[in-house]
């Protein structure tokens, strides 16, 4: 690495373990990217990613990807961007130079993307079949035994997985495994799925983390009238219940992706039987009881245009419920929508694989690994953390 040939300022930043600037950021990457190109004027990826995770492993405070703490996919994913674009750049203007393929591994499968347990092997299915009769025999005398729930689902966790792998349509779905659309029954097979539990100190982290990503909002937008500055207006209004998950609707306006893909809208006396059908993507998607989710009095969470959450109390439950049904039930990320779910997986679940992607494939266009406006935005409000 040429770290010697860094300008004396960046020197010092990297030895005082602060994140450099964007400016001194992409002065080192030239550098650096000059220096691999005096040796190898046609890098593959594989080289570039190596080169960017030594850089990390070198100096992490000053270039590993992470916000409030969480590192965000394999932590030098920006870098290795930026390098993959300095060398694009360069080997523009030389055409002579032969592209080379890219051998990149497979994909994992879809089912398997951010799971630690993507168990499909029920076992003795005798006793996974009594259990899951127990569970619903519990559920139809609406019995609140969380302790007994939580035992109960993680015990036919296979079961649950088999059949949702073998797309059992949502309405077979919530017959067969009614606790799987409550609460209690949801947390658990999330968290034994993905290996991340809806506790306490989940809640406590991700409130600390939207409040973050508001206050870096408010520090960006400048222009007074602007939909940004409305809606942090908004926001800052309806926050008395102090639920801070009005960020979410920060990003989907930061990403420029519409809301009515995430959110839909009724009346706030409707009830889910009155919920019309053809006004539901089938995609998870909160039913919002009112005119704004900052001000509804209720939410629901709906499925393949089945409600299968209702009276929900605050967006925050319902943006966690929602969010937790695309894993479930082994659902892609739809295209409209996919950067701020991906920036709500890494940033606020802390599921960060490294390889594949959960988004759905529309056409020919390329899916990478970790977005690239994610990363960047993580990028931005570390470099803020920094600087303030």
């Amino acid at each position: 690495m040429p770290w010697n040939n860094m300008p004396s300022h960046i020197k010092d930043t990297l030895k005082m373990e602060e994140r450099p600037s964007a400016r001194d950021r992409r002065e080192v990457i030239r550098l650096v990217a000059a220096e691999i190109l005096a040796v190898c004027q046609n890098p593959k990826k594989k080289h570039l990613n190596e080169i960017a995770r030594k850089m990390v492993l070198a100096y992490p405070k000053s270039f590993k990807d992470v916000i409030e703490g969480d590192v965000v996919g394999s932590g030098y994913d920006s870098l290795a961007k930026q390098l993959q674009c300095r060398v694009d750049n360069y080997q523009r203007t030389q055409p002579m130079i032969a592209q080379s393929g890219v051998d990149e591994k497979s994909r994992r499968r879809k089912t398997e993307y951010g799971c630690v347990s993507p168990d499909l092997v029920p076992g003795n299915l005798e006793v996974q079949q009594k259990k899951k009769e127990e569970l619903k025999k519990m559920f139809e005398n609406n019995d609140q035994d969380k302790k007994k729930i939580e035992m109960l689902m993680f015990d036919t966790f296979a079961s649950q997985r088999r059949d949702v792998v073998d797309e059992e349509d949502t309405q077979t779905m919530k017959a067969e495994w009614p606790y799987l659309f409550h609460t209690t029954g949801l947390k658990t097979h999330f968290w034994k799925l993905t290996g991340v539990q809806m506790d306490e100190e989940f809640y406590e982290t991700m409130t600390s983390k939207f409040e973050r990503i508001l206050h870096f909002f408010k520090c960006q937008v400048r222009e007074k009238g602007s939909h940004a500055a409305e809606l942090l207006h908004d926001i800052h209004s309806a926050n008395s219940s102090k639920d801070p998950s009005g960020a979410v609707l920060m990003l989907l306006l930061h990403f420029k992706e519409e809301e009515r893909h995430m959110f839909v809208h009724v009346e706030d006396t409707c009830v889910s039987s009155e919920v019309r059908q053809e006004n539901l993507p089938s995609t998870p998607c909160i039913v919002v009881c009112g005119d704004s989710p900052l001000t509804a009095t209720g939410f629901m969470v709906a499925i393949d245009q089945v409600v299968v959450m209702e009276r929900i109390p605050t967006l925050t439950n319902a943006v966690v419920n929602m969010f937790m049904m695309y894993y479930v039930m082994n659902i892609d990320y739809p295209a409209e929508i996919c950067t701020t779910l991906e920036f709500l997986q890494r940033c606020i679940f802390r599921i960060n694989p490294d390889h594949g992607t959960k988004v759905e494939k529309k056409g020919k266009r390329k899916r990478l690994a970790v977005n690239p406006r994610v990363l960047s935005l993580i990028s931005k409000i570390s470099e803020y953390d920094w600087m303030e």
